[in-house]
């Protein structure tokens, strides 16, 4: 049976060892279940305090072994909505079958926002700063923050929206204002690798034309069209992002050697 309902105190305490526990999900992958040794590592301590000891609390343990493969970022999302389940449930068998369900939308949701997305993003703010600053510490450590704080941001409101919304939360994604913000997302990365290519351009054509003035101009001018067409033609004709990530990443290489 159940021990306890949790009240605000117990779970602001839970949340806080699963969530710090979440970060270990990848720890023991195995190809016949994947995450599901970290995944029970991580929502165990919630487990206690869930179930009574002995053999209720080594069913839960033993159930929730079965396979787990999600995005790592969902994990503390995919453990609250488990965890709901379990404090909620009326067949334990239920469980597991709806956890099979949802695991895999989180799994291609996470793909698609933070793999998709906010990755190539990061890099495009990454590469551009460091162009623009002409620091290389400044860079890497723009694209670290642009990608690591929403990433965090998401594993906070992960375990709680799970915990208190349960598959409510899932109605996010269907959202106009989500999918809103993934397009804005998308057309920032689209327009900043068509400006770091502009600006990679126009750097090799200043110092190979160094001695005609006349010439940079036209180049300067030229480098800005080409920065804003590529932003445009990536937003519309949909080229992948990983090719125009090359091309820049393979400019880049020019633009380094020849500082």
């Amino acid at each position: 049976m159940l021990t306890e309902r949790f009240d605000s105190s117990n779970v602001r305490s839970v949340w806080y060892r699963v969530f710090l526990r979440s970060f270990f999900l990848e720890t023991l992958w195995n190809y016949q279940k994947m995450q599901n040794v970290g995944f029970v590592f991580a929502i165990y301590p919630a487990l206690k305090r869930l179930f009574a000891g002995g053999a209720a609390l080594q069913a839960a343990v033993s159930r929730n072994l079965e396979l787990v493969n999600t995005h790592p970022s969902m994990g503390p999302l995919l453990m609250g909505l488990t965890l709901l389940l379990e404090k909620e449930r009326d067949c334990a068998e239920d469980v597991i079958t709806y956890r099979r369900a949802f695991m895999t939308a989180l799994a291609a949701q996470g793909d698609h926002i933070f793999w998709g997305v906010l990755k190539p993003l990061a890099a495009a703010v990454g590469t551009a700063t460091t162009l623009v600053s002409g620091n290389f510490y400044a860079g890497p450590l723009a694209a670290l923050l642009a990608y690591n704080v929403p990433n965090m941001a998401a594993r906070v409101w992960g375990f709680g929206a799970g915990w208190s919304r349960g598959l409510r939360v899932l109605s996010i994604f269907q959202s106009p204002f989500f999918h809103r913000a993934l397009s804005l997302a998308r057309d920032a990365t689209a327009c900043g690798l068509g400006s770091v290519v502009g600006v990679i351009i126009w750097y090799i054509f200043s110092v190979e034309s160094s001695r005609v003035p006349i010439v940079i101009q036209i180049v300067e001018v030229w480098a800005i069209l080409s920065a804003g067409a590529g932003g445009f033609f990536l937003l519309y004709r949909r080229v992948p992002l990983g090719l125009v990530m090359f091309l820049a990443a393979f400019g880049s290489l020019f633009f380094l050697s020849s500082i």
